[in-house]
């Protein structure tokens, strides 16, 4: 445990830091603070990504699961971050896949790229 405090001493104090700044936020009065920490984190809140299902299916034709090749069907499509949300907190179409349900439920917030 000491190993891995010392190893991981800064991380933690940002951490720490961060938690005690939230708190001053909510135990503060309104009118002194602009709730900084709040709004990034209302900001940086997962969306819904259904709307970009079509947009990948139809306009770029994206018809099978980007993952294992299989044929998507149309009532089971889901929309994935190729390189996870943990990673990059931003929806872009850039980082959208297509993928079958169950491709997208074992990935899980791992990061599948492989670097060659």
């Amino acid at each position: 445990m000491y190993k891995f405090l010392c190893k991981h001493k800064l991380a933690i104090e940002k951490m720490n830091y961060y938690e005690w700044a939230r708190y001053m936020e909510k135990v503060n009065d309104d009118s002194v603070l602009d709730h900084l920490l709040t709004k990034i984190e209302i900001s940086t809140q997962r969306s819904n990504l259904s709307i970009y299902r079509h947009i990948l299916y139809d306009e770029f034709e994206s018809k099978n699961c980007f993952y294992c090749g299989k044929m998507l069907k149309e009532n089971a499509i889901h929309v994935d971050h190729f390189i996870p949300w943990s990673f990059i907190k931003d929806d872009q179409l850039w980082n959208f896949v297509l993928a079958c349900p169950n491709c997208n439920e074992s990935k899980r917030a791992s990061f599948r790229v492989s670097f060659i």
